[in-house]
């Protein structure tokens, strides 16, 4: 693998990773995370916050240890391993700053991070991502190309960037869409069933 500081892999923007909060926020509210005072619901909406971006720590892990796994984009940080570590790590400051339940709340930060990992996997043109490090550095990719994701290798290529910025406003906008859906009430969760 080539060091983060000459190779940046095409995937979606943390814009495009961010907005997935706002499908969060009702998820959470729907199974009982609703933490008082306001301070409390703002620090948790911050937490999923970073853990929906936090697989991207890798570019700031290259800038000091590049060419390393953890350091290298979409490989160690990008994996099941680190993100359930991160999942954990979270969930237990989010637990003591919030005072939710730990397992709704690692549900939750499971779901974040995953998502972004999903996201990155569906990038058009994208290699993938080392999902099963550290027992392989061999990338993972979908077949379903969701996101033209962002250029950084083109910096100058503003018409990859307008594909990328309307692509990603197109998402937003469909995740605006379902959120609101769910902050209304016009999406149903499941009926409950019960076992005899």
């Amino acid at each position: 693998m080539t060091s983060q500081r000459f190779e940046w892999i095409d995937m979606p923007s943390p814009f495009a990773h961010s907005a997935i909060l706002m499908l969060l926020d009702p998820a959470a509210r729907r199974i009982g995370l609703r933490p008082e005072p306001r301070w409390r619901r703002v620090t948790l909406l911050a937490l999923l916050l970073v853990a929906l971006t936090l697989p991207d720590i890798d570019f700031l892990i290259g800038l000091v240890f590049p060419g390393t796994a953890l350091g290298t984009h979409a490989a160690g940080m990008h994996s099941l391993a680190m993100g359930l570590v991160g999942a954990l790590v979270l969930t237990g400051l989010g637990t003591w700053l919030c005072r939710v339940p730990p397992g709704r709340l690692l549900v939750l930060m499971t779901a974040a991070i995953g998502l972004h990992l999903l996201m990155d996997m569906v990038s058009w043109g994208g290699p993938g991502i080392a999902l099963f490090w550290p027992m392989t550095q061999t990338r993972v990719r979908l077949p379903l190309s969701v996101f033209y994701g962002v250029r950084h290798s083109r910096p100058g290529a503003l018409h990859l960037h307008a594909v990328t910025l309307v692509s990603e406003l197109l998402f937003v906008g469909l995740v605006w869409l379902v959120a609101k859906r769910l902050k209304t009430g016009t999406i149903e969760p499941p009926p409950e069933t019960t076992s005899a």
